[in-house]
């Protein structure tokens, strides 16, 4: 059954460009809807069980090592994001033997980065003061346990979800999302037996990050297995698509390492000056108000990729009229969600978490807010990524990162939890929604 749900759509040649495309979407939002379902439940049941087993300082301090490894992420150079754009214009000529080069190369040089990053990384990993980093009072021995193994699982992910990115750009993204959902059904799993063998912190950060790692090699085997053809290979690789991913990636770069500052900073912001106990309520809290966003989601994987593919066919009709109905499914699907999270908080989290944290009225209005504008977000981004629309947004988002380090530290001094979520809504709001806003209709007009 499993393999049944992984075969690979080919293309009939006789179904016109706009038809396949649409097709590609509607496919991708079928069972990425089945399989994102599956890997929400799997992520807040992993939720529950952690502030379960840990309590909530090991809870915060899990969640802070994860946040500092996420924002990491920059050290892929871009070509994460690259492959997706790069294969999806590809894609366009039907030219198999092209696609293999680029999923060749991306592999090869993922992996050189991966390796030199995790060598600087458990070069460094003993110098660095973590304790003093994460405001904690537990021995060294066990913060630079926690850091290893999360570290570690970060660059193994690094390589093994190449092919992830090469089925986004094939339009093929259900594909990376049955994958997803079987990685958090395998950390549960893994996790269940951490918490059975009383494995603690380190046993129950082992469960997280093998999870996703074992699902994405499996992902991986069938994909190639099916489609021999864009097997990487030495002899495959190309200097030139190299430098192509690497010119496609400078700027995701930097747009990915000031998304992950939105992201994840405050986490770390709230680990260094209020201890990883600040860190359980508002990080319980965001994940709840995840769920908002969720429904822009399930569209913007596929249309990232059909829209650059449009770009390339010439078709901006297609273009407008996509991005207006993804933009009025989200809003219609999302702000009657989030308003009745806003209410239900305070009696659903207590029964989630298994634990008495109470959350102020102002942190869960916050989160609410917070999650619709990341629900605009990931419209916008879809549209603007597969438009190569890059510079403009590492613009907008540099800005709004370091507004918001340089207004979420203080506002956390003076008001808690509450000044993280608040310091986020300012920054991205007037810094990065309000332009993109002024923007994106005048390229819409210029296509």
């Amino acid at each position: 059954m499993y393999l049944q749900w992984l075969q690979i759509v080919a293309v009939d040649s006789q179904l016109g460009t706009s038809e396949y495309r649409r097709r590609g979407i509607m496919r991708t939002v079928a069972w990425g809807a089945m399989a994102k379902v599956v890997a929400l439940c799997s992520s807040l049941l992993m939720v529950s069980l952690a502030m379960r087993y840990l309590g909530t300082e090991d809870y915060g301090l899990w969640v802070a090592v994860s946040s500092m490894m996420a924002l990491l992420g920059f050290l892929d150079g871009g070509f994460g994001n690259a492959i997706v754009n790069v294969v999806a214009y590809s894609s366009a000529q039907r030219n198999e033997q092209q696609l293999k080069r680029i999923v060749s190369s991306a592999v090869l040089v993922l992996l050189a980065v991966s390796s030199l990053g995790l060598l600087a990384f458990l070069y460094l990993q003993p110098k660095v003061p973590w304790a003093w980093l994460f405001g904690l009072t537990i021995s060294r021995g066990a913060i630079n346990a926690l850091v290893l193994v999360i570290g570690i699982g970060f660059f193994v992910m690094m390589v093994v979800s190449v092919v992830s990115r090469v089925q986004r750009g094939l339009q093929l993204g259900h594909l990376d999302a049955i994958a997803v959902a079987v990685g958090g059904l395998f950390s549960l799993i893994l996790a269940g037996a951490a918490i059975a063998l009383d494995a603690g912190l380190i046993g129950f950060a082992v469960a997280g990050v093998a999870g996703p790692i074992l699902a994405q090699l499996v992902n991986a085997g069938i994909f190639l297995f099916r489609r021999p053809s864009l097997r990487p290979s030495v002899a495959s690789f190309d200097v030139d698509i190299a430098r192509q991913l690497a010119r496609a990636g400078g700027m995701f770069f930097v747009l990915q390492l000031t998304s992950l500052v939105q992201l994840y900073a405050d986490n770390l912001i709230l680990a260094h000056w209020l201890g990883p106990a600040a860190v359980a309520p508002y990080d319980v809290c965001m994940k709840l108000f995840l769920i908002v966003p969720f429904f822009a989601a399930l569209v913007a994987t596929p249309l990232w990729p059909a829209y650059r593919e449009a770009l390339a066919s010439g078709d901006a009709g297609w273009i407008r009229r996509s991005f207006r109905r993804h933009l009025g499914y989200s809003l219609a699907a999302g702000l009657p969600f989030a308003l009745a999270l806003a209410w239900l908080a305070p009696l659903v989290i207590p029964w989630w978490t298994g634990t008495s944290l109470m959350l102020s009225p102002a942190l869960v209005l916050g989160c609410m807010v917070w999650s619709v504008m990341l629900l605009l977000g990931s419209v916008l981004s879809a549209l603007l990524n597969g438009l190569q629309q890059v510079r403009l947004q590492v613009i907008v988002a540099s800005v709004a990162g370091m507004v918001n380090v340089g207004i979420s530290i203080p506002l956390v001094l003076s008001h808690g939890i509450v000044g993280a979520v608040w310091g986020s809504v300012i920054a991205y709001g007037g810094c990065a929604l309000l332009p993109y806003l002024w923007w994106v209709p005048r390229i819409l007009r210029r296509l």
